[in-house]
């Protein structure tokens, strides 16, 4: 369980961008070596947490700054566990969702496209309408990775194509592009380093083999949040920080969120409460993610337009 929970955490470490840049291929090799394990238990781990439910597979879409567009995210809150179940199969009906996720309580945060005022307020409108939603927070911008250049055809055909089968092969990747496998591997490559596309994991804590606990620590004001990060870590090396959705990774933050591996529900108030000897933290609150679903409508549609609008462009 604790192997487990090393090596899952290591996938976000390894990255530049714990937000964004999550994506399939990971390099098993920085995470073994990073663990202490050999490469093939790092990959029968992580098999292991697919076949369990609790990792779902990878999320790859466009930046979405590509298609003119930015994210929002709102704050939900869902009492009912059922209504909670309910929601997010509800939420296949609107247009514009990117993700949802519930915790083991009345929260949930749903991330939608901001493609306007007039459309978003549709979008909005129709998700508070949804049974057993109680209430509903403004939205507030998703912070994005810059991405200030368009790409070309065979671009965004890999990234359709990368979109629909993230995890396979480069070998796999290259027969349907009609390339070579290091050229599909180069390309995909160098999407990722201009963050033309941004990577997520999608993951169900409810089947992780253990007790994952979230825990949320407000900062007084002026407390530098870096250093508060750090005096955490120090204390529980194995915490995980939650990058903020509104905030740049490395970013000055009044709160600070982190997962950790506990041995029973019951112990994550007391760990978290270590965490108030922190100097500049004056709360800390828990919490227990539930799961999360990806909605794939929105992006695929406005792709498949995309390469259709190429294809009609006369030569």
């Amino acid at each position: 369980m604790t192997l487990d929970w090393r090596i899952y955490c290591q996938l976000y470490r390894q990255v530049e961008d714990p937000l964004w840049g999550v994506y399939p291929h990971p390099s098993i090799s920085s995470v073994a070596k990073a663990v202490g394990v050999t490469r093939g238990t790092v990959w029968r781990r992580l098999l292991g947490l697919e076949r369990t439910g609790f990792l779902k597979g990878y999320e790859v879409i466009p930046n979405p700054a590509l298609l003119g567009v930015g994210l929002n995210s709102y704050n939900l809150s869902i009492p009912d566990a059922r209504a909670q179940l309910r929601f997010l199969d509800a939420l296949e009906s609107v247009d514009g969702v990117l993700e949802a996720m519930v915790d083991l309580g009345p929260k949930a945060v749903v991330v939608t496209v901001a493609d306007g005022p007039s459309s978003s307020s549709r979008r909005e409108k129709m998700i508070a309408r949804i049974d057993g939603v109680e209430s509903m927070n403004r939205p507030v911008a998703v912070w994005l990775p810059d991405c200030t250049s368009n790409v070309s055809l065979e671009r965004w055909r890999l990234i359709s194509e990368f979109r629909r089968n993230p995890t396979s092969s480069w070998g796999t990747l290259a027969r349907r592009l009609g390339v070579s496998p290091r050229t599909a591997a180069n390309r995909c490559r160098s999407l990722q380093r201009g963050r033309h596309i941004l990577g997520y994991l999608n993951e169900n804590f409810e089947k992780f083999p253990g007790v994952v606990a979230g825990v949320v620590l407000t900062l007084n004001s002026g407390t530098e949040s870096r250093a508060v990060a750090a005096a955490v870590q120090r204390l529980e090396p194995e915490a995980l920080e939650i990058p903020s959705l509104t905030r740049s990774p490395r970013s000055q933050s009044p709160r600070l969120a982190f997962m950790r591996l506990v041995l029973r529900a019951s112990d994550a108030q007391r760990g978290a409460a270590a965490f108030l000897g922190i100097p500049g933290v004056s709360r800390a609150d828990t919490f227990f993610h539930g799961t999360m679903r990806f909605y794939r409508h929105w992006f695929d549609v406005r792709i498949i337009e995309l390469l259709a609008r190429h294809r009609a462009t006369p030569r």
